[in-house]
This record gives C-alpha cells, structure tokens and sequence, in this order.
C-alpha cells in the first residue's frame, strides 16, 4: 500500500478527494489531511510519504514552498500539483522540483486515477534498482539537472544511459490530457524522456529527426499518438555532444517563441522555419482596414480579400506586433466590417458568423499563414451577396471597382463580368444615380490621383502610365478639360507652392 498525504486549503476539496475514488482499491492509503502548508510540511516530515497531492496556493507555505523545502530535506516524496488556470508560473516553478504532474480544477476522476497510477509506477520502479522505469526516471534527474532545470542532485549513473548517439529537444503543446500518457508511449517507443510538462512540454529525443522524411515522420507519430487531436512544436537541431545540449535548447526556446511566423505547421525546425519578410506595404490603420474589408465582402472579391489580409499582416511584421496584437488587430477588424456589412445593408445578423465564434477562431491559430487562410474564408463566406444587390450596393460596387483597378485598362464590360449585369444597364443605372457617365467618373478619379502623383515628382508620362493612360497626350487633354492647366503647368505650381 503507497502512503499518501491530500492538503487543500478547502474544506469541499479535501472531503470531497477522500471520497471521489476507492484509494484502496487503487493502491494508496490517506494517512493524513492538511488545511495549509504549514501543517502539511510538518505532517510531511513526519509520515515521510510516497506521495502527496497538494494545492498550488494555500494560506501560509504555498504548494510550491513545501515541495521546495521538501526536496531540500532530501525526501522523494512524489507531488501531484492542483492549479487553477492561472496558476501555470507557479506550477512551472514547481515542476523544476520534480512534480510528477498537475491536474487542474475542478477535479476529473478519470484524470485523477491515471496521475495515480503514473505515480505508483515510480514507486515500484524506484523498489527495484535495475527497473527501466526507474533507469528514465533517474535518466530524466540526471538531465533536467545538467540543464538547470530542477535543483535535484545528478545521480550517478553509468554512462551508456546518458550516452545517446545524439540529442534532439522537441518543445510542444500537447492537449493537456495526453501528457500523462506521454512518457510511457515515449519510453516504449525508445524515442526519449519528458525532461518537463506544463503550458509547453520540453522532450529530450535519442533520435535525429530534422530534415524532410524526420519533420515528417515525427509529426506521422504524434498524430498517431494523438488521434488527430491538434499540436504544434519546434525541433532543435541536432547534437553530439551532451555540453552542447544547454545552447541548442536556448536556441530552440527563441524558435518556439517566434513559431507563430513560420510558414510550416505541427512540429516544425529551422530547417523548415521561413519567415514572413520584413515589408513595409502600407499605413497600418484599423479604421480604414474596416472600410476595406467591408467593401470586399459586399463585392465578393476573393482574391483580393486574401492579398489585402496578407497586406495587413506584412504591416504589423514591420511594426513588430507580436502574435497576440496580431490576433486581436485581426479580431478587431474582422468582427467590425461583418457588423457593418450587416448593418449598411440591413441584413439578419443570425445569418453571419458570432463575433465570439470568430474571435476564437482567430485566437485558435497557432501560426499566421493558418489565420491569414481561415480568415480569407470566413470573410469571403460571411453573407450571401445575393441579400445585397440593391441600386446603393451595386453602385457602391462599381466604384469600389475605380478604386481598386484605376490604373488598368477598365471597363463597364469588365464590372458587368463582375457583377453579372449587362454592360448598358450598368451605364444607364450609374448615369442616374450619380449624374455622370462611368467613363467620366473614372476619368476625375484618374486626374485626381494623378495630381498627387504630380506632386511627388513624377514625370508627365510616368504619372498618365500609372493612372490607367496609355498615351500620354490623351492623358494631357483629360487632365486639361477637368483641371483647365496641363499636366506641366499643374506640376509646375505645386513644386513652387
């Protein structure tokens, strides 16, 4: 029978870890209840138990102080953490003492029972000097100590243990349930040892895995070992040399963090690792990003629903926007030109995505290129343009069109393509809604955007080119009859002024 020890600051918790499971049946016996870490450090002491599960924030010595000032006495008590969701720094801090596991609250039986059987299979490994399982136990002591990442004494051990033919760190989020299960498919894989679990688990790997058939054999294994369920991860490179093991996992550790960006997903190296280019397209501006998107989605323009997302994710690269700001920019915007997409075109808001349905589509993505697709889709799809084509919309339509493809040869053929309607009806209709002709219309806005571009100090020809001119003498008699100068005289002025 295994001795174990329950402390909870909570009355409900502790009655009601006595009783959630037969621990008998399973193997342990409660021979005591603490209510704080001052009485189960002192009970710990005591009773010198196999195991202890304890709470992470307890009035007092916290859960984190016992364990410490346990490990400094020399005791192996076996610790399984409870935490709440924002508890992960303290459980961190705890698992650098050799916790076994946390489980969150409130408590899963199941989840409950299968920490204890990982734990009592320590127990009985540790009962027998030459058990595999506790050779990787010892294994596991000796490198998380050679890292830094518990204060535990190195064991000694003999060397063929700790001598691999290389050594490879996998750093990777796991869904939470299949880290206790992790170990043992690892060590029956003889693929390496779990050196610490938590928010991200950091795997140390006998096996080389980097290039192409190792990316993906590795991420072949993990969706085998996770039934589909999804993760993402970053390889080190590969080492030799176990002194070489505390660089590659500092380097490994800023890959990870920067993962976001690659343009490979699941488990990923920096042989795969390929960056979005630093490039400045445009002003970054959440309002103007609105008005944009909105159009797009009333016109319907895949395509340039996706390059203008991209665009906006080049912009907050150069700005240096992490992933967060990224995700909530991107919520931001999306769930604002839905609504007034909705809005402007009284449409049934019970027919467009949720705003919380999106934002946690949004927050979901583990890289960039992944949100930048799911996004482009959901845009694209968010309504039915066939609810939306009043006289307002498609002449809002037809104008949007001048502004996006002024500077190319347009036509009323080409928006009648677009919009599948008749070339002379689409005349005909923006003719009486605005009060002039289409061609006339995109003539004033070529002259208009051509002034500016006048003013930057481009070259006559070189300005009628980018405005949609291919002749630039007929680009001097439009630009004379809407302006009453010519494209020189007006050049001219502006550098003066």
């Amino acid at each position: 029978m295994i001795d174990i020890i329950i402390a909870d600051d909570e009355k409900l918790i502790r009655e009601g870890l006595k009783t959630i499971i037969n621990w008998e049946e399973q193997g342990f016996k409660i021979v005591a209840v603490a209510r704080d870490g001052d009485e189960c450090l002192d009970l710990l002491k005591h009773h010198k138990p196999d195991a202890c599960i304890i709470d992470i924030r307890m009035p007092g010595k916290t859960g984190l102080d016992v364990i410490k000032e346990i490990r400094g006495d020399g005791l192996n008590t076996h610790f399984i953490i409870l935490s709440g969701y924002k508890d992960f720094g303290y459980v961190k801090k705890a698992l650098t003492y050799h916790a076994d596991n946390y489980l969150l609250k409130p408590l899963d039986e199941d989840e409950l029972i299968e920490s204890l059987n990982q734990v009592k299979k320590f127990i009985e490994a540790e009962k027998t000097a030459y058990d595999p399982l506790n050779i990787d136990r010892l294994v596991k002591t000796y490198f998380r100590s050679f890292l830094g990442l518990s204060t535990e004494k190195q064991p000694d051990l003999n060397p063929s243990y700790i001598n691999w033919e290389s050594y490879q760190f996998l750093l990777i989020n796991l869904p939470k349930e299949s880290n206790l299960k992790l170990e043992e498919w690892l060590s029956n894989n003889n693929m390496g040892i779990v050196l610490s679990t938590g928010v991200t688990t950091t795997i140390l790997l006998k096996k080389y895995y980097l290039r192409s058939a190792g990316i993906k054999t590795i991420n072949e294994l993990f969706s085998e070992f996770l039934k589909g369920k999804p993760y993402d991860g970053c390889l080190s490179r590969s080492v030799k040399n176990i002194h070489e093991l505390p660089d590659a996992l500092d380097d490994v550790e800023e890959l990870f963090n920067n993962r976001f960006l690659s343009s490979h997903s699941g488990i990923t190296s920096n042989f795969y690792y390929k960056p979005y280019p630093k490039i400045k397209y445009g002003e970054l501006d959440l309002k103007s990003g609105i008005q944009v998107i909105q159009k797009l989605i009333e016109v319907g323009n895949e395509q340039q629903i996706a390059l203008t997302i991209h665009n906006f994710s080049l912009d907050m690269i150069y700005e240096e926007y992490n992933e967060s700001m990224i995700k909530n920019w991107f919520s931001e915007l999306s769930v604002a030109a839905i609504m007034s997409v909705v809005s402007d075109n009284n449409l049934p808001d019970d027919r467009v995505i949720g705003s919380s349905e999106l934002i946690m589509i949004i927050q979901g993505c583990t890289r960039l290129f992944e949100l930048e697709n799911k996004l482009s889709t959901i845009l694209y799809n968010a309504i039915n343009r066939q609810e939306i084509q009043s006289t307002e919309t498609i002449i809002k339509k037809m104008k949007f069109m001048v502004e996006k493809h002024y500077m190319d040869n347009l036509k009323l053929k080409d928006l009648s393509d677009v919009l599948n309607y008749n070339s002379a009806y689409l005349g005909k209709l923006f003719k009486t809604e605005v009060g002039e002709s289409f061609s006339c219309y995109l003539d004033k806005y070529r002259i208009e955007r051509s002034k500016d571009l006048l003013q930057s100090g481009l070259k006559v020809y070189q300005v009628a080119k980018k405005v949609g001119y291919s002749y630039v003498d007929y680009f001097h008699a439009k630009f004379k009859k809407y302006e009453g100068i010519s494209p020189m005289e007006y050049k001219t002025q502006a550098e003066k002024n």
